[in-house]
């Protein structure tokens, strides 16, 4: 990714070192050519006393939504978990399911890992494929997601 450098400094500025204000003067004109890992990291935070509580949870969703229109893995999975809990939208499983499906496919393992779980118990309007399931819920496991790890013994131990 050409911004990838970049990004990952904010990210650090933003995760680490808590300075939402250098990440926003990094992100700015990333937000303005509209790169959605740009749009999803600044969906992640507010500068302090310049937006409302609720203009931060309108423009998280609005960016979160756009970045994973836009096939950004981390944005689909974040606005899933949104549509799983009903946090700042509608609950809606079946949007959710979707979106664990694309983040999922965008090799994210958490993701994998929900969208596996979705697949092995036919849930949140996924069609059953417990093969395939298991496949993704391995990945995950494989890729450090310790739930899926804990699950598959699960598996293992009923049959």
């Amino acid at each position: 990714m050409k911004f990838a450098f970049k990004l990952a400094d904010i990210q650090y500025l933003i995760e680490e070192q808590g300075d939402t204000r250098r990440a926003m003067d990094l992100l700015t004109p990333l937000i303005a050519r509209r790169e959605p890992e740009a749009l999803y990291w600044y969906s992640q935070f507010s500068v302090s006393n310049e937006e409302t509580k609720d203009e931060f949870e309108s423009r998280s969703i609005r960016l979160l939504t756009e970045s994973a229109e836009a096939g950004f893995p981390p944005a689909n999975f974040a606005l899933a978990v949104c549509y799983q809990q009903g946090d700042l939208v509608e609950k809606d499983e079946r949007r959710s399911a979707e979106l664990f499906r694309k983040a999922a496919e965008g090799g994210l393992p958490q993701a994998q890992f929900e969208h596996g779980l979705n697949l092995v118990y036919c849930t949140n309007g996924i069609k059953k494929n417990k093969e395939r399931g298991l496949v993704m819920i391995r990945r995950a496991a494989k890729q450090g997601v310790e739930a899926a790890a804990e699950r598959l013994g699960e598996f293992t131990n009923r049959l």
